[in-house]
């Protein structure tokens, strides 16, 4: 029982952790419309700053990714801590 809810423990700080950077720490929780204005115009001009974290499959811009690897010519870049050490174990199953 105990290693049950350590196992849920650990998956609800990675889907947080996901969450959170996957956003690019921007959280619009009672901001106001200038606030969410302002952010549209942000995401338009830095859409190709966007990538994808090949492991988890989050969207995130490359100067907030924790981490990026070149594997057969191709830079790839990760969301959080987890992901550089899968793509590592397993680069085949990760690369597109």
């Amino acid at each position: 029982m105990k290693n049950v809810i350590i196992g849920v423990l650990v998956v609800l700080v990675i889907v947080g952790a996901v969450w959170y950077f996957g956003m690019g720490g921007r959280h619009y929780f009672g901001m106001g419309s200038e606030m969410h204005m302002n952010s549209q115009m942000d995401s338009m001009t830095d859409q190709e700053d966007m990538v994808q974290c090949p492991v988890m499959g989050t969207k995130i811009k490359k100067s907030n990714a924790y981490s990026s690897t070149e594997y057969m010519g191709k830079t790839y870049y990760f969301c959080c801590a987890a992901c550089p050490g899968a793509f590592e174990k397993n680069p085949e199953k990760f690369a597109k």
